[in-house]
């Protein structure tokens, strides 16, 4: 299966992500690629944002495959998202 490429799926995330990164007093452009995302979603936001990135995506973002220990980052969870869809 193909989809985006990083650089897409990553303004994608980022496009899910940004209302509730600025909810928490932060602009955009001062989102850290690294950045733990636990920091600013609880467990049941993640699972909301991984449904909304994949819909928007069109890429699948299968939480049964999914290594956490490397997505709980905006740019692991590109990475793994990119792996599943490989």
């Amino acid at each position: 299966m193909s989809g985006l490429a990083y650089n897409e799926l990553y303004e994608v995330i980022l496009d899910v992500i940004e209302p509730r990164f600025s909810e928490a007093g932060h602009a955009r452009a001062t989102i850290d690629p690294d950045a733990e995302l636990s920091s600013f979603l609880d467990s049941f936001g993640l699972l909301e944002s991984i449904m909304d990135i994949e819909e928007r995506s069109g890429m699948s973002a299968d939480i049964g495959e999914m290594d956490f220990e490397k997505a709980m980052t905006i740019s692991g969870l590109a990475n793994e998202i990119i792996r599943i869809n490989a």
